[in-house]
């Protein structure tokens, strides 16, 4: 059995730092004088299927490949625009629902220590219940743009607000002033408000908003044509991404399946609309430092946008990748060791932004 610990510098730990967001709070005025928000000009980006060196595209009777799960659907149902739904990803919020349907589950340290997810569809249709939702933070906000996603969410930071007036292309959908979502009495706000895929097409309308992606919108991921195995990869039956002491999710890989499983908080996590673990066919792992923002004493602000390092794992085995965003309107691809891009298999994937004080491990 092969096994490895990566460590970088000291462990995350944040518990008991003041907590910031949504639901109607009040600005933080002194925090907000500090904080400028960073705005670049939008990169310019080709709407062309990326071609890889040495591969051509198969025919498929003029079905195209879905960029953020690799399957083939016709040209029509390739062009609406992604949903990304913000998640609350504390115990109290467990189960969750509505979230093995997303496509792509993206991860995140907000104050505090605690993560939240970004859940993001490519089809939401037959979703009765989605959440439970929470606020918007920016970095969240701001990898919307690249994906050309409608973000909903309920409540948000004072930069996340400051992203909202100052980037045209965020098309939000907000449940602080918005209509469609609910309260579940069964659960203690504000782990209970939810939001169903109905509701979200009917504001999506009411903003008039457009569903058909931009013309000039980045292809998010590259996928193989099968399911492909790493031959140069590691063995990784085990992934654990340890944020801190307290907060050490892991990923086990199911054989029969193909699949990760995944598990936080001592068990299984589980959509309670289907009763099913969620699985994961790749799993990406961004690291990256997670600074405060200037000026602020909990609010994290991690660097997403520059360079770095990571890993990529699918079918049992794990490779190290860097990563590249040049823009905060771009989107994050990953490369090997050789500088070609990585090419997922298709299926659904986890994406973990990392703190570099984290520690990743893997066997």
């Amino acid at each position: 059995m092969y096994s490895k610990v990566r460590k970088a510098g000291g462990i995350l730990l944040l518990a008991g730092m003041m907590m910031l967001a949504g639901c109607g709070k009040k600005k933080d005025k002194a925090d907000e004088a500090s904080y400028q928000v960073e705005l670049k000009p939008i990169a310019t980006m080709s709407n062309e299927l990326p071609q890889i060196k040495g591969e051509t595209q198969k025919d498929h009777n003029g079905l195209v490949q879905n960029d953020i799960n690799g399957s083939w659907v016709k040209p029509e149902e390739d062009k609406n625009r992604y949903i990304a739904v913000m998640i609350n990803n504390i115990d109290e919020a467990m189960p969750q629902s509505g979230i093995e349907q997303a496509d792509i589950i993206y991860e995140c340290v907000v104050e505090g220590g605690i993560t939240r997810l970004m859940a993001l569809y490519s089809n939401t249709k037959g979703l009765e219940k989605i959440g439970p939702i929470r606020s918007a933070r920016h970095y969240y906000d701001r990898a919307t743009i690249g994906m050309d996603a409608i973000y909903v969410h309920v409540g948000q930071s004072i930069f996340a607000e400051a992203d909202f007036e100052n980037y045209p292309l965020i098309d939000d959908i907000n449940g602080s002033y918005d209509g469609g979502f609910y309260r579940d009495n069964s659960r203690v706000a504000p782990h209970n408000c939810y939001i169903s895929a109905d509701a979200i097409e009917e504001q999506i309308k009411e903003h008039e908003y457009t569903r058909t992606k931009r013309s000039n919108a980045e292809r998010m991921y590259l996928f193989n044509e099968e399911d492909t195995e790493l031959k140069d990869g590691k063995t990784a039956n085990k992934v654990t991404c340890a944020f801190h002491s307290g907060r050490q999710p892991w990923f086990e890989y199911d054989s029969a399946t193909k699949l990760y499983k995944r598990f936080q908080y001592g068990e299984e996590q589980i959509d309670d609309q289907t009763g099913n673990q969620l699985t994961f066919k790749n799993l990406l792992i961004k690291i990256c430092p997670y600074p405060l923002v200037e000026g602020t004493e909990s609010m994290m602000d991690p660097i997403c946008v520059g360079s770095g390092t990571g890993y990529y794992a699918t079918d049992g085995k794990i490779i190290p990748v860097t990563w590249s965003r040049p823009y905060n309107e771009s989107v994050t691809h990953y490369y090997r060791e050789d500088g070609t891009e990585i090419m997922l298999n298709p299926g659904k994937t986890y994406i973990t932004v990392f703190p570099d004080s984290g520690e990743i491990s893997y066997e």
